[in-house]
C-alpha cells in the first residue's frame, strides 16, 4: 500500500517509446474526467468514507462483477474512462500474442447512450422493448434477426458496462441475464460468465413505466432493477457476487453551496441555509454569451418552450410529416407507440436525434445526439452536431413485418419445402429529429451543463429536482424559473425505496473495504513468507494463493504487472478467423513474427 498509481497502461504526451505500437495518449486538462493523474491509493482511501475511484479501478481489472454507485459528479465516468482507456492501450501487445480482451459500453437509455458513445443496451442485448419472458424459440421476424447479432455480440464480449441503470427496470435484468446465459451456454453462472458492471446511482430517477403487462396480460415487475430474479427465483444483485462501490467525493463541483445542498437532498437534510442558497437563484437573469438548456419535468413544458423558439427564428418552416404505406391499423399502432409526429424545422433549430438508426453507418450519432440545424431541404436537414460534426438526416423508413409459411415443391428433389418467409405488412416513414431548447429532466440524466434554466413547477415525482440541480458544477450556473413558494413539496425529496437501497449500498461497500483491506495484509504476509520459502512445493502453494486474491500492488504497481494480470487472467485467444486475418494484415503491414511466417511463437 502506499505506491502511486501513476498512469497505468497511458502515457502523456512528452512521453517517449521505443514501441511503435505503444498508444501514445495526451494530456487532459484537469477538471476533465479524462485526465489521469498520479493517485495514491492510501491517499484516496483516507479521503474516501466508501469507495475510493483507485478502489473501484482495481476490481474492475481484477475481473469482478461491480456496482458502481455515487452521486453526481462522484467521478463515476472517470472510473470507467480510465478502465477502457487501459484496455485499449493494451490491446496492441494482447494481439501480437493472439489474444483480445472485449468491452461493451451501453446505456439504459438513448440519451445516456449518446453520451459515452455507445448504444443502448436494448438494443445491444438484441432483447428490444419487449417486456415479456425472453425465449429465443418465439422469436420472429426482426426480433430473430436481431438476437442472432446480438448473440454473437455476447459471446465476443468480456466486459458489459451499462450507465444509467437506476433507469433499467427489474424484468429487463431479468431476461439480460437469461440471455447471457443462453448466448454463453453457460446456464449456471450469473449472466453467463459475462463480466457486468452496473454504473448509476439509485437516488436519480426510476425506470419510467411500473406499470406494464406482457403478451399475455399478467404484470411484468417494472419496478427497480435491484429486485430482479434469475430463473430459479433468486435475486440477482444477490447471486451475481457484485463487488458494491459507492464513489462519495464530490469532484464535478468546487462549489460548496451546491454540493451541501445536493447532499442534504440525498440525506432527507435540507439546511435553512441550503434553502437560502437555493431561493436566491430564483429570478436571475442569464449571462450574456452563456449557454443554458431549459429542464422542464413534463413534455407538455418542453413542447411549449421549443414551438415558441422556433417561431422567433427567421424565414419559413420546412414541414416534415409522417406517412405510410400498407397496413393502416399497424402502421397508426407504430407510429402511437414510438411517439412519431410531423415535425416544423427552420436553420439555427436545436435538435435531438430520436433514433439510433438517423445517420447510417455512424455509430457516433444516435439517439440523444444533439445538435444544431444548418439547412433544411425537403428530403433531409443538415445538422451541426455538438462534437462538431455535420451530418445530414432522411426521413427513416420503418418496416412492419409478419412471418408467413411457404409450401412448394422443390423441382431438383421433388420433396416438399416449408419456409417461414418475412413479409412486409406496413411501412412508415419519419424524420427521427425533434425539436431540444428544452428537454425534460429524464432526458437530462447523465449530462453534464455548462448552464441550466430549471422549471420544477409542476415536478410530478420526487429526484426529478435532485436530478435537474445536480446536472451542473455550481450553483451559479442554474437559474430557476417560477417563484420559490411555488415549489411542490416532492421537488426535493427523493423517493423512499430508493434512500433504503442507497443506505444498503453504503454498508455493502463499507464492507468491501473492509474486505479488501484485510486481504491486503493477508496479500503481505504471504509475499513476505514466499520470499523465505526454501521448496518448490512451498513457493508454488504461495504464489497460487496470492493469484487466487492477488494484492491491490499485484495488479495496479505499474504498467507491466497490470498488463501481465490482463493477459494471463482475462484476457482470451483470439478466434482463428481473427487470428487468420492479423496474420493478413501483419503481412500487409511488412511485420514478420519471430518464426518468420506472421505467427507469433506462442501459438
Amino acid at each position: 500500500m502506499g505506491r502511486a498509481i501513476s498512469n497505468i497502461g497511458l502515457k502523456n504526451a512528452n512521453s517517449t517509446s521505443t514501441d511503435d505500437e505503444d498508444v501514445q495518449w495526451g494530456q487532459f486538462p484537469k477538471g476533465s474526467h479524462l485526465h489521469v493523474p498520479d493517485l495514491d491509493l492510501d491517499t484516496e482511501i483516507k479521503a474516501s468514507d466508501y469507495t475510493s475511484q483507485m478502489e473501484a479501478l482495481y476490481y474492475l481489472l481484477r475481473g469482478d462483477n461491480v456496482v458502481l454507485c455515487g452521486q453526481a459528479g462522484a467521478g463515476k465516468s472517470w472510473v470507467i474512462d480510465t478502465y477502457k482507456k487501459i484496455i485499449t492501450h493494451f490491446q496492441p501487445r494482447l494481439e501480437k500474442e493472439g489474444k483480445e480482451f472485449n468491452i461493451a459500453t451501453t446505456a439504459s437509455t438513448g440519451v445516456a447512450a449518446s453520451l459515452i458513445m455507445g448504444q443502448t443496451i436494448h438494443s445491444w442485448s438484441g432483447l428490444g422493448i419487449s417486456v415479456d419472458k425472453f425465449d429465443p424459440r418465439k422469436l420472429d421476424g426482426k426480433s430473430k434477426g436481431a438476437w442472432v447479432n446480438a448473440k454473437r455480440r455476447i459471446q465476443q464480449t468480456d466486459c458489459l458496462i451499462i450507465d444509467e441503470v437506476s433507469m433499467l427496470p427489474a424484468y429487463f435484468l431479468s431476461n439480460l441475464d437469461r440471455a447471457c446465459k443462453i448466448a454463453r451456454k453457460k446456464p449456471d453462472k450469473p449472466f453467463g460468465g459475462l463480466q457486468v458492471v452496473l454504473v448509476g446511482d439509485f437516488l436519480q430517477l426510476p425506470p419510467v413505466d411500473t406499470h406494464q403487462k406482457d403478451s399475455d396480460g399478467h404484470d411484468v415487475d417494472a419496478s427497480y432493477c435491484f429486485h430482479a430474479k434469475d430463473n430459479t427465483g433468486k435475486p440477482i444483485f444477490g447471486v451475481s457476487g457484485f463487488k458494491w462501490c459507492y464513489l462519495d467525493r464530490v469532484r464535478r463541483s468546487k462549489d460548496d453551496r451546491l454540493t451541501d445542498l445536493l447532499n442534504g437532498i440525498r440525506n432527507e437534510n435540507v439546511s435553512k441555509q441550503d434553502l437560502r442558497n437555493l431561493r436566491s437563484r430564483f429570478g436571475v437573469k442569464p449571462e450574456k454569451g452563456k449557454s443554458y438548456t431549459q429542464l422542464r419535468t413534463v413534455n407538455r413544458s418542453v413542447d411549449s418552450y421549443n414551438e415558441e423558439r422556433l417561431a422567433k427564428l427567421h424565414g419559413n418552416d420546412q414541414h416534415y410529416r409522417v406517412s405510410w404505406e400498407g397496413d393502416a391499423k399497424k402502421a397508426r399502432e407504430l407510429i402511437k407507440n414510438a411517439k412519431m409526429t410531423d415535425i416544423d424545422l427552420k436553420p439555427g433549430a436545436v435538435v435531438m436525434l430520436t433514433s439510433n438508426r438517423a445517420i447510417q453507418g455512424d455509430s457516433q450519432h444516435v439517439n440523444g445526439s444533439m445538435g444544431t440545424i444548418l439547412e433544411c431541404d425537403p428530403h433531409y436537414v443538415r445538422i451541426l452536431f455538438n462534437d462538431g460534426q455535420t451530418r445530414d438526416v432522411y426521413r427513416q423508413a420503418d418496416d412492419i413485418t409478419q412471418i408467413v409459411v411457404d409450401e412448394h415443391v422443390d423441382e431438383d428433389t421433388g420433396e416438399t419445402v416449408v419456409e417461414e418467409l418475412e413479409e412486409t405488412i406496413a411501412t412508415v416513414k419519419h424524420l427521427p429529429i425533434r425539436l431540444a431548447w428544452a428537454i425534460t429532466v429524464h432526458k437530462s440524466q447523465g449530462q453534464t451543463l455548462d448552464g441550466a434554466i430549471i422549471d420544477l413547477s409542476k415536478c410530478f415525482q420526487k429526484g426529478l429536482g435532485y436530478v435537474a440541480l445536480s446536472r451542473c458544477k455550481s450553483l451559479d450556473d442554474i437559474i430557476m424559473e417560477g417563484a420559490f413558494e411555488d415549489l411542490p413539496v416532492d421537488a426535493l425529496k427523493i423517493d423512499d425505496e430508493a434512500l433504503k437501497a442507497d443506505r444498503k449500498i453504503r454498508a455493502k461497500a463499507k464492507r468491501d473495504r473492509e474486505a479488501l483491506m484485510e486481504n491486503e495484509v493477508r496479500v503481505h504476509d504471504l509475499e513476505a513468507a514466499l520470499n523465505v520459502a526454501s521448496s518448490k512445493a512451498a513457493v508454488a502453494r504461495l504464489r497460487k494463493q496470492i493469484d487466487e486474491a492477488p494484492g491491490v500492488d499485484s495488479i495496479m504497481g505499474d504498467d507491466k504487472s497490470c498488463y501481465e494480470f490482463v493477459r494471463d487472467h482475462r484476457a482470451r485467444r483470439l478466434s482463428a478467423k481473427k487470428r487468420s486475418k492479423q496474420v493478413w494484415d501483419n503481412a500487409g503491414r511488412g511485420r514478420k513474427s519471430p518464426s518468420g511466417f506472421g505467427f507469433h511463437k506462442s501459438w
